[in-house]
């Protein structure tokens, strides 16, 4: 057919209208799809955004939650008994939970090599009388907390039964230690008696011959007191010491601790043998321990030296943990052979004495540090208390 000029006009108009409409339509949805993908991004970071908050508000609720209720206490996995053998020596043994007096007494007999047969083990609470363990008593009768009682090991030919109870008549162990050490400080030798009769009977003559300076101070501080089978001695020279010594009035924590340390060394030359120096920080530190609590608020040393009375984690053995750290510190920062450039910061023996299981107060680490600095321990000071010359 016949298309003339004018039908051709309205053709092309006709294709190009549908063409811009096409191009129109695809824009739009160009624009559609850019815009609802913009949305779902919107969208995704508001919800990871909310799942952030939620999570925060969850971490901060539990967390008040956490510092409002008291901290749960695990139960023990073991019983810890303190066990004292016939020379004095006092260690801790670990046993089952349900263990009885029959299993200690195994122990016993392994550990400190007295048969089962011929010993006689002896509940004695702080400050109590004695009583023979019996079958059963670990569970029935011995306290939670280990201070509060020891179970001496005794043979039975050393002890006389009397209406339920126990005397102690002394073990010839003991006396034959505590006369050997006598006879090297060139002391008469105790009669025989109950243990602790005999060494604080020697406590009490070694403290007045110190006291006047007539001891060798070395010979006092390793063949004395810091000998494995005169335990008990040191702790009752320790005692003597303790409450003979007057604090300075209105000192710190810090203070109070290292110049009752300071004083006490004053004594008798420090000994050089590790395990004697455990003996004797470990039994100043059960003395301390009483003489801090007498003057100190118990909420302030639970803050500072970090204990809690749970199982071994009480002040004495804070305070053994923190002096020993002390020992170190003190060699390090007044040795003449130490490098300057390798002595301890302030820094350092923060963090390394925080490091253990007893988190000490950062503030009075840093108040033991600066003592120390300024002021050494004489820990191998050959000078008598009072001045003089040593024997």
């Amino acid at each position: 057919s016949f298309v003339g000029p004018v039908d051709r006009l309205g053709m092309a108009a006709q294709a190009a209208l549908e063409h811009a409409h096409f191009a129109t339509a695809h824009v739009k949805a160009e624009e559609q799809a850019y815009k609802s993908e913009l949305l779902a991004r919107y969208r995704a970071l508001l919800a990871q955004r909310y799942y952030q908050l939620v999570q925060y508000e969850e971490a901060q609720h539990r967390a008040a939650c956490a510092a409002a209720r008291p901290q749960a206490v695990l139960p023990p996995t073991c019983l810890k008994v303190p066990v004292q053998s016939l020379a004095g020596r006092r260690e801790m043994v670990e046993l089952p939970l349900d263990a009885t007096a029959e299993v200690l007494k195994c122990f016993v007999e392994q550990y400190f090599q007295v048969p089962a047969q011929s010993q006689m083990l002896l509940f004695r609470p702080e400050g109590g009388a004695s009583t023979v363990l019996e079958e059963g008593m670990l569970r029935d009768r011995l306290p939670a907390n280990p201070s509060q009682y020891t179970i001496i090991v005794v043979r039975k030919r050393d002890v006389v039964k009397r209406a339920g109870s126990v005397e102690d008549n002394g073990s010839p162990e003991v006396l034959a230690a505590v006369n050997k050490a006598m006879g090297k400080l060139q002391l008469d030798p105790l009669p025989p008696g109950p243990d602790q009769k005999v060494y604080d009977a020697a406590a009490a003559k070694l403290w007045e011959l110190a006291s006047q300076r007539k001891l060798d101070r070395q010979v006092l501080g390793s063949d004395v007191l810091g000998h494995r089978d005169l335990v008990g001695l040191l702790r009752s020279f320790t005692t003597k010491w303790c409450t003979s010594w007057k604090p300075v009035p209105g000192s710190s924590m810090a203070a109070f601790l290292l110049d009752g340390m300071r004083d006490f060394v004053r004594w008798f030359r420090f000994p050089g043998e590790s395990q004697q120096i455990d003996r004797i920080v470990e039994s100043f530190g059960m003395a301390m321990a009483a003489r801090l609590r007498e003057t100190f608020p118990e909420e302030d040393l639970r803050e500072a030296f970090g204990y809690t009375d749970q199982g071994d984690l009480t002040l004495a053995n804070s305070i053994y943990f923190v002096l020993f750290s002390v020992v170190m510190l003190n060699t390090d920062l007044h040795n003449p052979r130490t490098n300057k450039k390798q002595k301890m910061s302030r820094a350092a023996f923060v963090k390394n004495t925080r490091g253990g299981e007893y988190p000490y107060q950062e503030q009075f680490l840093k108040d033991v540090f600066g003592i120390i600095e300024k002021s050494p321990i004489p820990i191998s000071d050959d000078k008598p208390p009072g001045g003089g010359r040593r024997r």
